[in-house]
C-alpha cells in the first residue's frame, strides 16, 4: 500500500463514527477491535488488495483466532488500532491478553480457509454485509493523500 500511514489514520476516523458503529451493531456488535476485527479486515483487504492474517493462540493442532489484521506491506499490518509492525502488533496483543498461556503461544499466520472454519463463532465473525457498508467511507480514505 502506497500511503499506508495516511490510510490508517483516516481509517481510524472513519470507523469511529456513529454511522460505522450503527452498521457494526446491526451485525455482530462489539467494537472494530473486539468482535468486529474480521469484518473490518475483510473490507480493508477488499479495498487495498491486502492479505488477511490472523493472530492465533494455542498449539498447531488447536489454534484459535484471536484477532484478524490486513498485511499491507512487508512488515505492515493494519487493524482498527492503526498501522503496526509485526513486533508492535505482538507486543500490544501480549499486553492485552489476560492469559499468560495464550500470550506465550501468540503468533501471526495467514488466515487460511481452514483457520476460518475452525475459528468462526459468535465472538469472531466476518459480516460481509457490514464490510460492504463500510466500503464507501474506506474508499474516501484510500483516495485522500
Amino acid at each position: 500500500m502506497r500511503n499506508a500511514k495516511h490510510f490508517a489514520s483516516c481509517l481510524k476516523k472513519a470507523i469511529n463514527t456513529k454511522a460505522a458503529y450503527a452498521a457494526l451493531d446491526s451485525g455482530s456488535g462489539g467494537t472494530w477491535t473486539a468482535g468486529g476485527c474480521w469484518t473490518l479486515a475483510h473490507a480493508v483487504a477488499a479495498l487495498t488488495g491486502g492479505e488477511l492474517w490472523a493472530l492465533t493462540t494455542g498449539d498447531r493442532d488447536a489454534r484459535l483466532v484471536q484477532h484478524v489484521v490486513v498485511k499491507t506491506g512487508r512488515d505492515q499490518y493494519l487493524d482498527g488500532d492503526g498501522l503496526s509492525t509485526l513486533d508492535q502488533l505482538l507486543v500490544r496483543w501480549r499486553e492485552e491478553m489476560h492469559s499468560p498461556e495464550w500470550a506465550r503461544t501468540l503468533h501471526l499466520e495467514p488466515l487460511t480457509e481452514e483457520l476460518q472454519r475452525a475459528s468462526a463463532g459468535p465472538d469472531l465473525v466476518c459480516d460481509t454485509r457490514v464490510a460492504t457498508a463500510l466500503l464507501p467511507a474506506l474508499t474516501k480514505c484510500a483516495r485522500r493523500r
